[in-house]
């Protein structure tokens, strides 16, 4: 079963953009003086970033691309309002990079399991196809360029000179997550195997970066991962987080003030550990205390990296953002005729016979207190190019035939089966299952016996 689109957003509004929302940072309790100040800072450093823009549009220091991805991952409407400069930047964006593919002219011809020129800058191209994703482009045909192939094609030569530490791996892979695509099972293998007895995922690093960008890396592919690997997804990730846990300083940081940003984002994504458990008011307040009067935090590298942090982004969500500059109209599932509010929901198609398929994550805006087959049904009615299913109707309620003309085989006792977000038979039906938001289910076409 091939995916037409590994990630399909079916948002249940037409608004434009969301705004920004920083007051539950650090969870239901977080301070309404701290968020005072996120606000604050965050309008600040967003403010000194655009002015450090140069005339032809690029940013000093060949930081176009993270400039451009920190400014449009903070605020999803800054690509599509209209100001000169800011579409002066995104051009400027293109032109660095197909120069810096026509710089390294044998980059762009994928041979048979590998890229011909070894000098790409991994980091630095995973910062093109980051900022190019979030201002709206197709990474898969930039101008010809399918990138996240090229990134993965690069990912097989790790380690190399040059490409030698996990943090760039890490980008790399959610550079690719990001983009939609399927992650090789043997790059998540390789970046789990950097992980050391103590839970670290680095080369003896004497900083937490490394481990903290592997982190949101496992988070980023743990939704699309065949089942057969996310138990040891899910263990690297605990272990890791640990391990992060360790790093924290008296005064609530991690370290240096980007180190302590990379750390902030990793453990928001942590299903095991709540703000409250790592100090997130003081971790985070240890960042704003750093921030000049300018708004910089130091220096531009600085600066750009921590920005995102301060808005409640990380490197891993960067796929379900909904910036404003996406020509495709956004599609609404349907309410049902007594539900007003919405959740947001994760489901997730995999095909478990055919090793090599793609898993397909759909995330749906959902009526609340709407039956999973209930969602499904609407799924159906509003796409049915993206998510199509046949069911069947016994004594326990209804069960799943066929997803997407995949149909369960009784003679090869091929069926499909209800998973939770742990990997785990659900212990009831469909019409049972009552999602809550941000949850996950999984449907996966296994052979039984």
């Amino acid at each position: 079963m091939h995916s037409v689109q590994a990630v399909v957003f079916l948002i249940a509004t037409f608004a434009t953009a969301i705004a920004l929302d920083v007051s539950q940072i650090c969870g239901e309790s977080t301070p309404t003086e701290l968020v005072e100040q996120l606000e604050n800072s965050i309008e600040r450093a967003s403010t000194w970033l655009e002015d450090q823009q140069l005339l032809d549009g690029s940013w000093p220091l060949q930081s176009t691309k993270e400039a451009i991805w920190a400014l449009q991952t903070t605020n999803e409407d800054w690509y599509s309002l209209e100001a000169t400069t800011r579409q002066l930047g995104v051009k400027q964006l293109e032109i660095e990079l197909l120069a810096e593919l026509a710089h390294n002219n044998k980059a762009n011809h994928i041979w048979p399991g590998r890229v011909r020129n070894r000098k790409l800058s991994l980091g630095k191209f995973s910062y093109y196809t980051h900022a190019l994703n979030v201002t709206c482009h197709d990474v898969t045909d930039f101008y010809g360029h399918d990138l996240p192939a090229m990134l993965q094609a690069q990912m097989h030569l790790f380690p190399r000179e040059g490409f030698n530490n996990y943090y760039q791996y890490a980008l790399a892979m959610l550079a690719v997550c990001n983009s939609g695509q399927m992650i090789k099972v043997r790059n998540v293998r390789i970046l789990i195997g950097g992980q050391d007895e103590d839970g670290e995922i680095s080369f003896h690093s004497r900083l937490p970066d490394e481990t903290a960008m592997a982190v949101m890396a496992l988070q980023c592919v743990f939704r699309s991962v065949n089942h057969n690997i996310k138990t040891m997804v899910s263990q690297a990730i605990q272990q890791a987080e640990l391990a992060l846990l360790e790093w924290q300083l008296d005064d609530g940081s991690f370290g240096n003030p980007h180190s302590t940003a990379l750390v902030v984002q990793a453990l928001m994504t942590s299903k095991e550990h709540k703000p409250e458990t790592w100090r997130c008011t003081d971790a985070v307040q240890s960042i704003l205390d750093v921030q000049k009067k300018s708004g910089s935090f130091g220096n531009l590298g600085a600066t750009l990296h921590i920005l995102p942090a301060l808005a409640g982004r990380h490197y891993g969500e960067l796929k379900y953002l909904n910036p404003s500059c996406k020509k495709n109209p956004i599609r609404m599932l349907p309410r049902l005729p007594t539900n007003s509010s919405s959740i947001m929901l994760y489901l997730t198609i995999q095909d478990e016979v055919q090793v090599d398929s793609e898993a397909t994550t759909l995330v749906l805006a959902a009526p609340h207190n709407a039956s999973l087959f209930e969602i499904m049904q609407l799924a159906h009615q509003s796409d049915q190019d993206e998510f199509r299913f046949e069911f069947g109707e016994s004594s326990w309620g209804h069960f799943v035939t066929s997803i997407k003309g995949l149909k369960s085989n009784g003679d090869k006792n091929h069926y499909w089966m209800l998973l939770n977000s742990s990997g785990e038979l659900t212990s009831t039906g469909m019409d049972d299952i009552y999602p809550e938001h941000g949850e996950q289910y999984v449907w996966t076409y296994r052979a039984l016996g």
